[in-house]
């Protein structure tokens, strides 16, 4: 039987995080001591080390709640599959942010000078190759996954407020 530090030494995790598994109702004790001590199995252990797999690859514990209560091996693929596509999502929203990126830095630092912000998003577009399509779904992607980092960015590269609006309104 483990005790909660041992069991977090084990994992190297935090006692905390064994609480808190406990308190969401994922791992509970298998025994209570009369000193308020929890005890762990060796079958409890296992489950925590399935909760631990599971987070790292990013599922929400909910998620894992449905894994550990016995969820079917059907239910159990569905979720893995369901994260799995949202990790594809993120990763061709971050080559497209990538892309973008790359364009803009070749563009040259002039271009985004105080005399020349009023110049339209769509001239810096296009000197930069980028079609002005392609770079909408890259603002709706980027501000859907981090809305506070694109208005800093559109800031960082000298864009007013009002066009800063209209790009955020726009990628809704």
């Amino acid at each position: 039987m483990y005790t909660i530090g041992k069991l977090a030494k084990k994992y190297s995790i935090s006692r905390s995080a064994i609480l808190y598994y406990d308190s969401e109702g994922l791992l509970k004790p298998d025994q209570r001591l009369s000193n308020g001590y929890r005890l762990y199995s060796e079958k409890s252990a296992e489950k925590l080390k399935t909760i631990l797999q599971h987070r790292s690859a990013g599922l929400a514990l909910s998620e894992i709640k449905k894994i550990v209560s016995d969820a079917g091996q059907g239910d159990i693929q569905s979720i893995l599959l369901k994260r799995l596509n949202e990790i594809n999502n993120e990763i061709h929203s971050l080559k497209m942010q990538q892309e973008v990126i790359i364009k803009l830095s070749k563009i040259k630092i002039s271009d985004y000078t105080s005399e020349n912000r009023n110049k339209s998003i769509s001239e810096i577009l296009k000197k930069a190759g980028i079609k002005f399509d392609n770079f909408m779904e890259w603002h709706r992607n980027f501000e859907k996954n981090s809305p506070e980092l694109h208005s800093l960015f559109m800031k960082k590269i000298g864009l007013k407020r009002s066009e800063i609006k209209r790009i955020r309104d726009l990628s809704k």
